[in-house]
């Protein structure tokens, strides 16, 4: 059977995997993105320890050279520290804003007057279209005051952050899969187990306290017995009560017993005949046992009667689609009226022809949204 996305998701089962695979996703996401901001932070540790491993290691070597002519050892000098990868430049600054030492790849758009005005002692910016980040080292000499920058390329930073997130992604997706797959496995025996210990109670219980059911003892049994033992307590309960019968009693028995159902009622007598007189349209109640059985029926549950129109003037009060709202003053239900010619009228009551053709009361509950109609012949 192919089921549609709709009827899939009415299930319960269906929607509680529904509700499982989204908590799970947001949990893994919710790692996922921690674990990311976890290796983000260890890295940055790791670029704020390889530059003051840098400073230290050149600090002594500016202070020698602000005493010496030969400042082109400071340039080849930070030139080797740059070979790593991950340092992206070094640069030294003098309190006046002049870079005095360089590499060849320091960036353009940082400069010493800015680095002035900023008083952080490291910073994010970007160079080139990638993000760096710039260590700030105050070198304290007489001769050699100034500051020392520390560039690193931070790429290295985001490519460890999107490895930690497929990684961690994977094993917690994977995670969730194994631990999903055990838990279905779980409740699908734990259902099985449940199911046969149920049926097995029930054909204990049918067969009477001669065939105990082994799972009798077991919690399941006890409260499977003992709403059992409930439902006959209330079955017999049930039959000993005389319903007080009233319209209010038979509409509430209609509305819970076949809701959505409409009363129709099928008869060759009308309960109201309008008939004319010297006085105009008079209303009648005919005598007839079959009304006087009916028609409080149709008061308390609504519905349509279907009868023969017999009186003078029961063409002249009914609308045109031969209906009419009864009883006048307080409609309660619909009547419906048909015009029989003098032909079937004689047939049906003194058997000439169409013998049988029309019964004397047909009552039934229709069902509309379901093409159901239950019903049965009162009389004929």
């Amino acid at each position: 059977m192919i089921w549609s996305a709709g009827q899939f998701m009415r299930r319960p089962a269906a929607r509680y995997l529904a509700l499982t695979a989204v908590a799970v996703a947001i949990v893994v996401a919710g790692l996922v993105i921690l674990a990311s901001v976890l290796i983000e932070s260890w890295s940055r540790q790791d670029v704020d320890l390889r530059s003051r491993l840098v400073f230290r290691s050149v600090r002594d070597r500016i202070v020698a050279a602000a005493n010496s002519p030969q400042q082109a050892d400071i340039g080849a000098l930070f030139e080797r520290i740059t070979e790593d990868e991950r340092i992206l430049a070094l640069g030294f600054c003098t309190p006046d804003g002049e870079l005095r030492y360089a590499t060849k790849d320091f960036p353009r758009s940082i400069t010493c007057r800015a680095i002035d005005r900023d008083k952080r002692r490291t910073f994010d910016t970007t160079s080139s279209g990638r993000r760096v980040n710039v260590g700030i080292f105050p070198v304290n000499a007489p001769q050699a005051a100034g500051d020392l920058l520390v560039i690193h390329d931070l790429a290295y930073v985001d490519e460890r952050a999107a490895e930690a997130r497929v990684y961690a992604g994977l094993a917690l997706g994977g995670i969730a899969l194994g631990l999903g797959l055990f838990a279905f496995a779980v409740v699908s025996a734990l259902t099985r187990s449940w199911a046969r210990s149920i049926r097995s109670i029930l054909q204990g219980a049918s067969a009477g306290a001669e065939a105990p059911s082994p799972f009798s003892g077991s919690p399941i049994g006890r409260a499977v017995h003992a709403t059992l033992a409930e439902l006959r307590a209330e079955r017999r309960f049930g039959s000993d009560i005389n319903i007080d019968w009233s319209p209010h009693t038979l509409h509430r028995l209609l509305v819970e017993r076949l809701p959505d159902a409409q009363v129709v009622v099928v008869s060759n007598r009308e309960p109201y005949i309008h008939n004319r007189s010297s006085e105009g349209i008079v209303l009648q109640n005919p005598a007839s046992g079959l009304v006087a059985a009916l028609e409080p029926i149709m008061r308390a549950c609504g519905g349509v009667w279907i009868a023969h129109g017999s009186g003078s003037a029961d063409r002249d009060t009914v609308d045109r689609h031969d209906r009419l709202q009864v009883p006048p003053g307080d409609p309660a239900y619909t009547l419906r009226r048909v015009w029989l010619t003098e032909e079937e009228q004689t047939g049906y009551y003194y058997g000439l022809a169409n013998e049988g053709l029309w019964p004397l009361c047909h009552i039934a509950f229709v069902r509309p949204t379901f093409g159901r109609r239950i019903g049965c012949n009162i009389a004929r």
